[in-house]
Parts: structure tokens; C-alpha cells; sequence
């Protein structure tokens, strides 16, 4: 559908119209209104009680932790261990066996492991946010336990929703079309064959919620390039503004979005997530769902090893991937941009005379809108 003179006009007229019944409902007396005001006392009370809850749920957070750590510990295999708690209805047992597997068998085939993959999976007693569904989660390695760990956290929700005869795939996603959930090993499959990143690199995947690291190193997006997409059209399914600013060419845009800055009006980082522990964003950015499959398509590209380089390396990302592959990043990111996300298609601008037009009109309907609301409040002065 491409960005006609009318279509245009039309928009703005739906603007005006809009404006216009806002700024034209007639003022309320307030006089009523009952205005609360806490004392300096009660508001330090708050935020004492407050800040006491917090550092309450890191130490429940923390024992959490380090019993899903004791549980890694005891894991007995090689290269992949899994721990699916028997309290998990058998279905989701099942299923979880053979996505893992499956995720597994798929990152093998990129190199050889030098750390074992640990996935756990149990059951949560807290309800998650909606668009997370039950939390997933990274214990990463640190000081108590050489591990990486792919924690599950099945909630009260998922399985509710099994018990009323919701497929296991499908009660384990997030309600919302186009967001996935890394399920599986996830972000532990980079550590698994790659070892751990640099400060750098390791920092970005924070940052980003290992939303780029999605899927297991071997399970490329694939398939057909994105279609053509015309400038106008509503995309779903994640895709945004930026996402499709940088498949067109927008250099600053591409960084925008790689550097997670499209993803900060949705998420701040939780306040009982430990110093050792990621919570897993399934919700796309500005490239949509197949941001999941970038690091997956970067190795891919250009190598397992140049990839270790990038993977390894303690400058800067941009730095890194310049170094390990000898082009720079935000061109890489520009080129796969216009693969998975699609390139972008302008349609014909309006016309001087109908922008001119359509922009007295609309800046008539303000002139009204506000004398009529001033005429409003003159009378209810007067009674």
C-alpha cells in the first residue's frame, strides 16, 4: 500500500478530528477534588519498606540460585547435561527432551565443546509477566559454579493452561503473536563451544538480554530474504522503525538497535536478577523475530573462527568484529538487516498544494477547538 496524496490527507484529516475532540471537551470544576499529601515521615517509611522488600527477594533470589547450582553440580554426562525436575508433568518433560536435544545436536555440528552445557528445568511458584510467559534464565559462570546453566522457571501460568488442553509448545510461548522464547540451551550453547566471551562482548549480551544469542549457534534463520515493504505498512510481529531504517540504509539506526536502544522502553534490568544472572528477553527489537538468529547467521558467515575472535576478544563489539572478520559491523548488520527484515520501498509524497492545504485545515480545527474550550471556561467562571 503505498503513501498516496490521499491516503496522506486522510491520515491528517483523522488527526484534526482527533485534536479537535480533545481540546474541544468542556472544562470540569475541580473543586472537589480531594488532594493527598504524605509527610516526609511516611515517605521515608516507603521507600525503607520499599528497599527492604528488594534486598528480601535477592536473598530468596540467591538461595534460588545456588540450589539450582547444587543441582548442575551433581549432573553426571559429558557434553550436555539436563536436570528436568520430576515435578513437571510428563508431557513438558518430553518435550523439553527433544527441543534440547535437538538445539544440541544442531550447535555440535558448528565445533567442539570446550565446556559442558547444563539445562535445568523446574517449577516456579511465581507468576511472570505476560510477554515473558515463565521466566528463562542464564546462570552464568562465576566464582560458585563453572558452569553455564539454562535455567526454565515453569510457572503456575503455563501449567494451568496445560490442565486446561493448551499444547505443551504452545503454553510454554508468550500469548503475544511474533515473540518467541529461547527455550532450550539458548545462551548456554555459546559458552558450551565457545568458552567465555570478553568483558566487552559478555557486557553486550547483558545489556541486550542475550536476545541476539537466541538461538543455538547452527540454527540459522535460513529460508527466503523478507519481502520488499512498503514505507507506509504497519509491520508486526517486532519489527520497528529502526529495524527497518537500518534494512534501508541507516548506518545509526543499525547501531540503535544492535546496542539494544530500541528495547529500553520495554525493559529495565529486574531488580532480583544476582550479578551472576541474565533474564532471557524474548520480545523482539527493531529487527523482529529473526534477531534471535543473529549471532547464529554471524557464524554462518564467516566462520566458526573468526567468529572465536569476535567471540573472544575484549574491545569493543564494533572493534572485535572488525578485527576477527576485517569488515565493519554496522555494514555486516545493514546487509543481514535487508535480509530478514526486508528491504524498504518509499511511495510517491504528496503534492505542495495538498500538504498546504491539508495543514490550514488542520491548523484551523486547533483555533476552533481552543477558543471553544476558552468560551468553556469563561462561562463556568461566571456562574
Amino acid at each position: 500500500m503505498a503513501l498516496t496524496p490521499l491516503r496522506w490527507t486522510a491520515a491528517l484529516l483523522l488527526v484534526m478530528a482527533g485534536t479537535l475532540a480533545v481540546v474541544s471537551r468542556p472544562g470540569e470544576v475541580e473543586s472537589n477534588r480531594v488532594v493527598y499529601h504524605r509527610t516526609p515521615e511516611a515517605a521515608a517509611h516507603s521507600r525503607a519498606v520499599a528497599q527492604l522488600r528488594r534486598v528480601h527477594t535477592r536473598l530468596e533470589e540467591a538461595r534460588h540460585r545456588d540450589s539450582v547450582i547444587v543441582i548442575a553440580d551433581a549432573l553426571a554426562g559429558g557434553e550436555l547435561r539436563v536436570h528436568i525436575s520430576e515435578a513437571l508433568p510428563g508431557s513438558v518433560a518430553q518435550y523439553l527432551s527433544v527441543l534440547v536435544q535437538r538445539q544440541w545436536v544442531s550447535a555440535r555440528r558448528v565445533s567442539a565443546p570446550v565446556m559442558p552445557s547444563v539445562f535445568v528445568a523446574i517449577i516456579d511458584t511465581r507468576n511472570r509477566p505476560r510477554f515473558l510467559s515463565d521466566a528463562s534464565a542464564l546462570i552464568l559462570p562465576s566464582e560458585s559454579s563453572p558452569h553455564c546453566i539454562a535455567l526454565l522457571r515453569v510457572g503456575p501460568r503455563a501449567l494451568g493452561r496445560i490442565d486446561d488442553g493448551v499444547a505443551v509448545e504452545a503454553a510454554l510461548q508468550p500469548a503475544s503473536p511474533g515473540w518467541q522464547r529461547p527455550l532450550g540451551l539458548s545462551g548456554c550453547a555459546w559458552y558450551a563451544l565457545f568458552g567465555r566471551p570478553g568483558s566487552e562482548i559478555a557486557r553486550w549480551l547483558r545489556a541486550t538480554g542475550y536476545a541476539y544469542a537466541g538461538a543455538a549457534p547452527g540454527d540459522t534463520s535460513g529460508g527466503e530474504p523478507a519481502p520488499v515493504v512498503p514505507i507506509d505498512s504497519l509491520r508486526g510481529w517486532g519489527v520497528g522503525i529502526l529495524g527497518l531504517a537500518c534494512s534501508a540504509g541507516n548506518e545509526d539506526a543499525c547501531r540503535r538497535v544492535l546496542m539494544g536502544v530500541a528495547r529500553r522502553r520495554f525493559f529495565s534490568r529486574v531488580p532480583s536478577v544476582l550479578d551472576d544472572m541474565v533474564t532471557v528477553q524474548s520480545v523482539p527489537g527493531g529487527f523482529g523475530p529473526r534477531q534471535f538468529h543473529f549471532l547464529a547467521d554471524m557464524v554462518a558467515d564467516i566462520g566458526p573462527e573468526a567468529f572465536q575472535r569476535f567471540w573472544s576478544s575484549e574491545l569493543p563489539i564494533e572493534g572485535a568484529f572488525r578485527e576477527a572478520n576485517g569488515v565493519e559491523l554496522m555494514e555486516w548488520t545493514q546487509a543481514w538487516a535487508r535480509w530478514n527484515v526486508g528491504p524498504v520501498e518509499g511511495g510517491p509524497m504528496p503534492t505542495l498544494a495538498s500538504a498546504a492545504g491539508v495543514s490550514l485545515l488542520v491548523l484551523f480545527g486547533l483555533v476552533v477547538g481552543v477558543g471553544r474550550r476558552g468560551g468553556t471556561a469563561l462561562m463556568i467562571d461566571g456562574l
